[in-house]
């Protein structure tokens, strides 16, 4: 079974990088966020659909690694300046 982060997915949905997305902070977000896609998440996760849609959806996770990985270095230079 596959599991992705909410972001990734409607990312990877709306054809937009994950950092255009604003930050989710309440459930009502994800409500709204959710209910104007529901037919688009059915069609997209159709077993006909779902290969194209995997391949959207790991490029939208590999591009979180990265900016997490970029975000990791940033702070740790910022708290460890003397490892450099």
């Amino acid at each position: 079974m596959d599991t992705h982060q909410l972001p990734v997915v409607i990312a990877a949905l709306d054809s937009k990088d994950v950092t255009e997305l604003k930050p989710i902070a309440y459930f009502s977000e994800v409500g709204d966020l959710l209910r104007p896609r529901l037919d688009a998440l059915n069609r997209a996760f159709l077993e006909k659909a779902y290969p194209g849609f995997k391949r959207k959806l790991e490029q939208e996770e590999k591009t979180l690694r990265v900016l997490t990985r970029e975000f990791e270095w940033e702070l740790n230079k910022r708290l460890y300046p003397w490892k450099r």
